[in-house]
């Protein structure tokens, strides 16, 4: 008894001099706050960041810059304003395609309205498909961009007399293959392809430019064609004699020099211009060439390619077109100047981006400045962007952020990359029974029972799915004897009849087809199924419900066949050669 009190008093005096801590215990459920108390006579040590980084860290800076352009009219430009889709583009098979007179309507109707309008022109734009020129074409015009420029320049030269109006209120021009508004692989789409549009432009004075930048336009596919003129001097015309161009000495060395002066500016190129005098064409010619233009093109053409064989024009591109008996390179201000002589105009030409408002005489300058977020937790340092679009910030993404973070990433050799999560797909089916009584005399029509189960491991893919029974010999690809469709869950069922049966047996065979809400679709292998005669209705033995033990057997198998459902979800994978 002694021994057990002084144990008492021992344990007594070690719970009185413990420190509060020791002696509590609480007990909390999984997933409950709980409040921890640290003892004070517990020490800690020091530790701090250290903000300094290393060789081994990789500092991302991401970018969020921006371009955007200042836009203004330049001195002494009036505002010109673009209006399209006021008459429905002329169709064409060739040149001999006449003007319709709803097409003459529709311009009628289109100035009427711009009537109130100063300096309205109207231009005419060709367009071709992408077919491969006829003979006569390729040897009269080369490619579908100076076909395109022949065939609105006459349908231009029509509506001009068929309007009665001046020559400054006419334009034409050609874009060749370019902009496509159907597919070139139908005969129908190719029809539409080949059009004559028409776009009405006018003086607008009042219109405005907003002081602060705007959105560049990066979206405008539209160029406009600018003519280079030396400082240094002109460049002469090339006279013909019999047809055949005249070059003087240097003159390649001259275009080179031109070239050269703009080789910063977008697409830099000669044009070669033919024009002819104007006069009847003897009947040869027009069998060959049609007409003045097709002329005028053939000798651009044959003066082009003699000087570009030159090789101090070596790489140097071209271009060609035909004006017939036009002899005008400003029709808008000289209106169409008939000349008595035939010559072929040589131009150094590049391109600008045709402004985001349709403004002809804007100069725009891009600046780049930096994006500054309404709030701070709107910036977002990352962006899933698809088909180059961002769809988590697209109020304040644009293609110079994304680019340049893309390089600093790249510096950082860190590498993002696509993962549509494929997975293995699993197509099976089982059927029960394989080998069916099928009775003479008719009787319960669930005596003579098959059921089916399919099993797949990417059902969300598959919109629905059937069952296909052929004979034994028979090819897939022919017309099933039975198609029996499979319900939501996965089952399907078919009575045979006496009358499937020719003989005492019949050798068939089933698959499963599923397909996607495409229509695309994958099969199984086909799998044997024998109907058997059973002339005694009371012996035909009777499936046991869906068989449920028997149906598992196409659980997790995998029976594919032919496969063209494409599967694939989406995600993103990154990794880093620093990575840890």
């Amino acid at each position: 008894m002694s021994k057990q009190r002084h144990l008492l008093l021992i344990a007594g005096f070690l719970l009185m001099t413990a420190p509060p801590g020791i002696g509590q215990v609480n007990t909390a459920k999984p997933g409950e706050p709980v409040e921890r108390h640290l003892s004070s006579d517990q020490n800690f040590r020091e530790w701090s960041h250290d903000s300094k980084p290393t060789d081994e860290t990789k500092l991302i800076k991401v970018c969020r810059a921006e371009t955007v352009c200042k836009m203004r009219y330049r001195e002494g430009q009036t505002p010109r304003t673009r209006v399209r889709n006021l008459v429905v583009p002329l169709r064409y098979e060739d040149e001999s395609t006449p003007i319709s007179d709803s097409f003459t309507k529709q311009v009628r109707q289109a100035l009427d309205n711009l009537r109130d309008k100063r300096g309205v022109t109207v231009r005419f734009i060709g367009y071709t498909d992408d077919r491969p020129l006829t003979d006569l074409d390729e040897s009269t015009y080369g490619n579908h961009l100076s076909l395109s420029k022949a065939r609105a320049h006459r349908v231009t030269l029509e509506m001009q007399k068929i309007l009665g109006l001046p020559a400054s209120a006419m334009e034409s021009d050609g874009r060749g293959a370019s902009h496509p508004l159907a597919s070139n692989e139908t005969a129908q789409g190719r029809r539409l392809n080949r059009r004559i549009e028409v776009e009405f432009w006018y003086d607008d004075p009042l219109q405005a430019l907003p002081d602060e930048p705007q959105l560049c336009p990066d979206d405008v596919e539209e160029t406009v064609t600018r003519i280079y003129d030396p400082l240094w001097g002109s460049i002469p015309p090339l006279e013909l004699a019999n047809g055949q161009p005249i070059i003087p000495p240097d003159y390649a060395a001259n275009l080179r020099r031109a070239l050269t002066d703009i080789s910063d500016r977008t697409n830099a190129r000669l044009r070669f211009i033919g024009y002819t005098k104007n006069g009847r064409l003897d009947r040869r010619t027009a069998s060959v060439y049609g007409d003045d233009i097709g002329l005028s093109a053939a000798r651009a053409r044959r003066a082009m390619d003699a000087l570009m064989r030159d090789p101090v024009l070596s790489g140097a591109r071209s271009e060609h077109e035909g004006r017939g008996y036009v002899q005008s390179d400003d029709v808008v201000n000289a209106g169409f100047i008939q000349g008595q002589e035939s010559f072929v105009r040589v131009q150094v030409v590049y391109d600008e981006r045709l402004p985001l408002d349709n403004y002809e005489g804007v100069d725009v300058t891009r600046v780049s400045q930096e994006v500054r977020p309404k709030s701070p937790y709107e910036l977002n340092v990352m962006r899933i962007t698809v088909d180059g679009k961002p769809i988590d910030d697209p109020g304040r993404s644009s293609s110079d952020i994304q680019r340049c973070t893309d390089v600093a990433l790249d510096n950082a050799k860190i590498r993002f990359r696509f993962d549509n999560l494929e997975s293995r797909r699993r197509l099976g089916v089982a059927a029960n029974p394989v080998a069916v009584a099928v009775s003479d005399a008719g009787g319960d029509p669930a005596a003579s029972v098959v059921h089916f189960r399919m099993y797949s491991s990417y059902a969300s893919f598959i919109k629905r799915a059937e069952i296909r029974i052929f004979e034994q010999q028979q090819s897939l690809q022919a017309e099933p004897l039975k198609i029996i469709a499979v319900d939501d869950a996965g089952l399907a069922e078919w009575h045979p009849t006496a009358e499937i049966l020719a003989g005492p047996a019949r050798e068939l065979k089933y698959l499963l087809r599923a397909y996607d809400s495409k229509g695309n679709f994958d099969e199984t292998d086909a799998r044997p199924l024998r109907p058997y005669r059973e002339p005694s209705p009371g012996n035909v033995a009777a499936s046991d419900g869906h068989s449920a033990r028997e149906l598992l057997a196409a659980y997790g198998e995998n029976d594919l066949a032919r496969q063209q459902i494409p599967l694939g979800s989406g995600g993103s994978r990154f990794r880093s050669a620093a990575a840890r």
